[in-house]
Formats: C-alpha cells, structure tokens, sequence
C-alpha cells in the first residue's frame, strides 16, 4: 500500500495524533476512586472505540453504579476539558506530516469518540485546527467505532469514497470498524497501546511507530 496514492486521510485523534492516555487515565483514576473504585486493567482499552454515551452505560453495568448517566457524562466533561485545553499534545511529527499532505492538495479529516468540545480546542491549541476538511463524531452517527458509520461520514464531508481515503487509528476494533467501510487502514503503535501492537499489526494495511517515518 502506497499511501501517497489516496485523496483523503482520516484519523482518529485520541492516541493517533495526540498523546492523551495520561488525560484518560487521570479521568478514569480520579472518577472510580471518588466511588471506592480502582481502574480495572481492560477499562480504557473496552470504552476507547465507545462514545461518552456508551462508556457511560457500560460504566454503570460494570460498577453497579445507581446514577444517572447524564451525570457522569457531565463530571468526566469537566475533568477532561480542562486538560485537553491545556495538556494534550500533537505526537512528534504530526503537523510537520499533515503540512505535507495539505501541501499535496490531500484533504484531511478527523473521526473522533470524543465530542467537539473536547476536540476543537485540543486541535486549535495544537495549531492544526483550520488543516481539516472534516471533523466527525461518534455523536454524529448512530453506531460506534466498530463499524464504518463515522469513517463513511467523514469521507462524505470531503466529497470521497471509502476507497478513496486511508484511515489511521490505534485500536483493532476502530481498524476493523473502518475495513468493514472499504477503507485501507493504518495502525498507529506507541507506548499507550503497545499491548495491542500484534493484533494491530494483524488487522491493519500498514503500522507506523511514528509519524517521522512518513
């Protein structure tokens, strides 16, 4: 697979182009402890293709949790938005590679689980926000990250097909939502999901280990 052959690149943000598994981490830690909790191994890793909305409901299945969902959603908004503010940061090498696309005439588009008050201000303090073509969230389609709904929006955003545009993501099942769509797939490996990295390896077109290398 020849990467310089597609017309639009579609990327997940969290754990793709920003270095934001502290921020979880610190959200999940700060939330199950105020509740006698501490943060199962395989809690990130279930709720990382999901939703606030999914993640919530599976939050209160998994914990026995009597509160309402909107207030969760409410309390890991609020820790969350002000670290993505502030302390979310682009991996080495990503604005320098999506110049280079932008520069190619490549359109560029984001598919994100996370909402666009998260989203948008993390981007523009990262000076990338106006590079983007199309900015699609798990809220604005019907199912999550393990099928194709969020990829096929954002390539409709940038008048492509799934054929046409190659999609970078750090999570089998996003990489197998996204191939279920027709999209050629890029597995991102780094320290945050460094466990996942054969079955990523397996399921994806190409892996990276770094944007430098592209």
């Amino acid at each position: 697979m020849i990467l310089d052959d597609f017309k639009g690149y579609i990327f997940d943000l969290d754990g793709t182009l920003v270095d934001s598994f502290g921020v979880w981490n610190t959200v999940d830690r700060l939330f199950l402890s105020k509740r006698g909790f501490s943060v199962p191994e395989n809690y990130g890793k279930e709720m990382s293709a999901m939703g606030f909305d999914s993640a919530a409901e599976y939050t209160i299945k998994r914990f026995g949790l009597n509160e309402k969902k909107s207030d969760i959603i409410d309390e890991w908004n609020e820790t969350a938005t002000k670290l993505f503010e502030n302390e979310v940061f682009l991996f080495e090498g990503v604005r320098e590679y999506l110049i280079k696309l932008k520069n190619k005439g490549k359109k560029l588009g984001i598919a994100t689980a996370s909402h666009r008050g998260l989203t948008d201000p993390c981007l523009k303090n990262n000076d990338v926000l106006e590079l983007f073509d199309s900015i699609v969230t798990v809220y604005d389609v019907n199912r999550g990250k393990d099928f194709p709904d969020i990829y096929l929006k954002a390539a409709d955003e940038m008048g492509l097909k799934s054929s046409e545009c190659v999609v970078f993501e750090d999570v089998p099942k996003a990489i197998r939502g996204a191939k279920l769509g027709g999209f050629k797939t890029v597995a991102f490996i780094s320290y945050g999901n460094i466990y996942d990295s054969e079955e990523l390896i397996r399921v994806s077109d190409k892996y990276i280990e770094g944007y430098n290398e592209l």
